[in-house]
């Protein structure tokens, strides 16, 4: 790991790049995801401090995977607006509060794992994506009951 530091301006990163992984620095302060490179394909941000809430309904279209785990974000998550190509979504182990929408995932997610966070309320786990291989919801403050009879295949 490195030890970069101080706050990280994610708004003016070239037009042409593909793949960020700022992961495993001391970096900290909030994070605009709303204004990334339209080709941007993976973002890492993984390890650092970063806080703040994030937004989640203005990424890039061509985003395939975003992994924000393992920082002080805090806030709710809007999970209705994600990209269409989105196969793999990671907020693992932050501060996110209030409820997840899961009803309107993209259909060619594969992975997400909002684990170890402060999500509250009710989960509506009957119309994931077909493609869905992987979700964890663990260690949240969930309430509720689960169907679990309309599970991908």
């Amino acid at each position: 790991s490195n030890q970069f530091t101080g706050s990280v301006d994610l708004t003016k990163l070239p037009d042409g790049l593909q793949y960020i992984d700022l992961s495993s620095n001391q970096f900290t302060g909030s994070v605009d995801l709303t204004k990334l490179p339209d080709g941007l394909q993976e973002i890492k941000l993984y390890h650092n401090q970063f806080t703040g809430s994030v937004d989640l309904t203005k990424l890039p279209g061509g985003l395939q995977y975003i992994g924000l785990n393992n920082n002080q974000f805090t806030g709710s998550v809007d999970l209705t607006k994600l990209p269409d190509g989105l196969q793999g979504i990671f907020l693992v182990w932050n501060q996110f509060t209030g409820s997840v929408d899961l009803t309107k995932l993209p259909d060619g997610l594969q992975y997400i794992g909002l684990n170890n966070n402060r999500f509250t309320g009710s989960v509506d786990l009957t119309k994931l994506p077909d493609g869905l291989q992987y979700i964890d919801l663990s260690s949240n403050q969930f309430t509720g009951s689960v169907d679990l009879t309309k599970l991908p295949d």
